[in-house]
């Protein structure tokens, strides 16, 4: 027998690290969990930029079914200035939003004469990889019971 929704929300609760940047919140029959991959602002001799990463994984819960469906999104977004030593000036950015399913895994790191959100005043480092927020929320969903939903394939050949 699964659990109750009241045990699932206490569960998913305590899996909240205040050392983390991963926040899991229930409400209802659905499960948000967040990750604030990185937010930096740099500054380099002659420029500099922005890197924003963000992670977030919805999970929907049919308890008369004892199944759960699960949705991605990713959203990357990225600036940067420079003046050139010839007294040119650039500047660019790009920004991506992805949604679905994916399996994913980033990194990366800098410098710069200033930081803001690095590892340190010039240094900043982020890395990502999706079980980290997947594997505890679908550990906790499988000892409650649950299953993930299969789809058309999933049912004709699973």
């Amino acid at each position: 027998m699964a659990w109750t929704l009241e045990q699932i929300a206490t569960a998913v609760e305590q899996l909240n690290d205040p050392n983390q940047p991963i926040r899991y919140d229930m409400s209802g029959t659905q499960i948000v969990a967040h990750w604030d991959v990185g937010h930096v602002a740099f500054a380099v001799l002659l420029g500099g930029g922005t890197i924003d990463k963000e992670y977030t994984l919805t999970v929907d819960l049919d308890p008369e079914k004892e199944q759960y469906t699960f949705e991605e999104r990713k959203d990357d977004s990225e600036s940067h200035g420079s003046i050139g030593t010839d007294g040119s000036i650039s500047f660019g950015g790009s920004a991506t939003t992805f949604k679905g399913k994916q399996k994913s895994f980033s990194w990366g790191s800098g410098a710069g004469t200033r930081v803001e959100g690095g590892d340190s005043p010039h240094t900043y480092h982020y890395e990502f990889e999706d079980s980290r927020i997947k594997t505890p929320l679908f550990g906790l969903l499988e000892q409650a019971g649950y299953e993930q939903k299969k789809g058309l394939f999933g049912r004709l050949f699973g």
